[in-house]
């Protein structure tokens, strides 16, 4: 579907998928509802949240580098009042400071890393692929992470085997 108000309203989305959409259907959204061109049916929906406990509150991620992290700032935070009234060196605040800054590193980078087998093997499937699709931003990537199959030429059948096909 098309958002189907004024030409301004790229601010509302995080994409760029409206405009690629063929579809004559549009919607609106006024006062948080959603309104459709269509009078039944089914609307898929995906949005970018923080995720929040039952209060509301932001969650804290179930990792020790994050909790450690969490740890070193709050300290490095009480560490700054004392350094900034001279309870404490210079040279104290700055060595805490960087322990901070190397545990914000780690939990940062190990946010990054895949979780599962699955996103292992999705990373692994982006990373070997031998020839790039320069068009995946047409299909929002949506095979971006599909094995590649490269078949090779039959004279080659003898250095790989019988099989000339090879998937990765």
């Amino acid at each position: 579907m098309k958002w189907s108000t004024n030409t301004f309203y790229k601010s509302y989305h995080g994409t760029d998928l409206d405009f690629l959409s063929h579809s004559q259907l549009t919607y609106t959204v006024n006062n948080n509802y959603i309104f459709t061109s269509f009078n039944s049916g089914k609307v898929a929906m995906a949005y970018k949240a923080v995720p929040t406990d039952a209060e509301g509150l932001p969650m804290i991620p179930d990792q020790q580098s994050v909790i450690d992290y969490i740890t070193w700032f709050v300290g490095n935070k009480l560490m700054f009042q004392m350094w900034m009234v001279g309870k404490i060196a210079d040279k104290v605040y700055e060595e805490f400071k960087g322990y901070m800054q190397l545990f914000y590193m780690k939990a940062k980078n190990e946010g990054k890393m895949p979780k599962s087998l699955d996103e292992w093997d999705s990373y692994k499937s982006q990373r070997l692929r031998t020839i790039p699709n320069m068009l995946d931003h047409n299909s929002f990537y949506k095979h971006l992470s599909t094995e590649q199959e490269i078949w090779r030429h039959p004279r080659m059948l003898s250095m790989f085997g019988a099989g000339s096909r090879m998937v990765y």
